[in-house]
């Protein structure tokens, strides 16, 4: 089996969808080999944060210039003496908003009205820069386009895909600090860097809001994850119960014994649509007030529930911190592939690497079978 590090460039070079679907072949090898039968599905959410720094409307307007200031600073090579904008149109102001930032920190520090006034000031100054910037941006993105020269369309094209991000950075810092308005979180913008990324309350101690993208997961008895999935939306996991159980039929032509989760996938609808595909027990706590039989109910299944949630846990922990590491080495985010397609990108190789290791340490048969099968899998991708 290939070290992580080369699943993660197998993955970037062909793309999420394929290696989804070769995960799709690790379970049906599983099944064929009896490390997992099926017969119990547990499903659970968790959080893959994206590789931002924490985000505030300083450090995103100081983002966007900087990364303005350095494609101004490619475009005068590529433009040379070509086009006559001026030494204005190119000028950087990565200066001017590192000075910005060090006394926005030091106003942040105190209180009081005279503080929050020099803190609105030091704002409408940032913007202000912000702006400039976003106009010279304009001037050399259009002439830029002008030219046939394949590095000038290279350079316009991430013009092209920057300055939005940089309005709406302007907009958000304008309607926020000078305005004093509310932002909705899904309408702010977090990162230029990751613009999908989504303001996830999960109400934990010590960290009660992530930055990042919610993902599913469906696992098996014997630790293989059949199905994952990045959301779109932030909110409960309910609606997918229906893809998950698809799934489950689709892997093993049948519906599992024992179905587990938490309150997330819980709906009256949701129980009624498991007891209706066949699932015997359905392990799923109700969400607020709870009726006596109710209560009785769970309290008869709580020992399994605990048992399979556990499970589930460990998993999306390995899981996450695998992720984690990918993120903090670059090996994902660094692609040009952003948005879903790149989480998903980034997701799959630590299932991949996740569902083989699960099985190569310990038993002899059938787990070294499965491990040779995939060995063979992996090098006819190599191939």
């Amino acid at each position: 089996m290939p070290d992580d590090t080369t699943l993660i460039r197998w993955a970037n070079l062909i793309g999420p969808e394929t290696v989804a679907a070769l995960n799709d072949r690790v379970v049906e090898l599983a099944r064929s080999l009896k490390v997992t039968r099926g017969r119990k599905l547990r499903i659970d959410a968790t959080v893959v944060e994206t590789n931002i720094h924490h985000p505030t409307d300083s450090r995103i307007l100081g983002d966007g210039v900087r990364v303005v200031s350095r494609l101004l600073r490619r475009a005068k090579t590529v433009l040379g003496e070509q086009v006559e904008l001026g030494k204005e149109a190119f000028r950087t102001r990565t200066r001017s908003v590192r000075r910005l930032a060090q006394q926005l920190h030091r106003v942040a520090r105190r209180k009081g009205e005279q503080a929050a006034e020099e803190l609105r000031q030091a704002y409408d100054h940032l913007i202000t820069i912000a702006r400039k910037s976003r106009a010279q941006a304009a001037s050399v993105r259009a002439a830029l386009q002008e030219q046939a020269t394949q590095a000038a369309q290279r350079l316009a094209e991430h013009f092209d895909q920057l300055l939005p991000l940089l309005d709406q950075a302007i907009e958000q810092a304008t309607r926020r600090v000078l305005r004093g308005e509310p932002v909705p979180a899904e309408e702010k913008l977090l990162s230029l860097f990751e613009p999908h990324t989504q303001v996830i309350r999960r109400h934990k101690a010590g960290q009660p809001t992530e930055f990042g993208r919610k993902l599913l997961l469906d696992e098996v008895e014997g630790g293989i994850i059949t199905r994952y999935d990045v959301l779109d939306e932030v909110g409960l996991e309910h609606p997918h119960l229906r893809a998950s159980l698809d799934a489950h039929q689709r892997h093993f032509a049948r519906a599992p014994d024992v179905l587990a989760g938490d309150r997330g996938p819980y709906s009256p609808e949701n129980e009624a649509l498991a007891r209706q595909a066949g699932v015997k027990r359905v392990v799923l706590p109700k969400t607020g007030r709870r009726s006596r039989e109710r209560q009785q109910h769970e309290l008869g299944c709580s020992t399994l529930a605990i048992q399979l949630c556990q499970q589930l846990r460990q998993s999306g922990r390995y899981l996450i911190s695998a992720v984690g590491q990918e993120q903090q080495n670059r090996l994902v985010d660094a692609t040009p592939d952003q948005g879903k397609q790149g989480v998903q990108a980034g997701i799959v190789t630590p299932v991949q690497i996740f569902n083989h290791h699960q099985h190569r340490p310990n038993s002899r048969q059938p787990a070294d079978k499965l491990c040779q099968r995939l060995d063979k899998l992996a090098w006819l991708v190599r191939g």
